[in-house]
């Protein structure tokens, strides 16, 4: 399957938006930027008040989405 569901993309963006380290003013962004037949390619941009974290940020956003997708079945490559 390479499409995300409504469901799943706004539980990607409450997880962003759950970061202490995201700015919540500004809402995350997801956009589908590659699709093949057996895959996608999916750009998040989120904001972040401190840019001397924002490394931390990244590692903490994607370490969990990918959790989150891995309870879903969707594989992260």
């Amino acid at each position: 399957k390479t499409e995300l569901s409504d469901e799943i993309k706004q539980e990607i963006k409450n997880i962003i938006q759950a970061s202490h380290y995201v700015l919540a003013q500004k809402e995350p962004e997801l956009f589908i930027d590659t699709i093949t037949s057996l895959s996608m390619s999916l750009k998040i941009y989120f904001w972040c008040p401190d840019i001397s974290k924002s490394e931390e940020a990244r590692s903490e956003v994607y370490t969990s989405i990918c959790s989150y997708l891995d309870t879903k079945g969707i594989k992260i490559l």
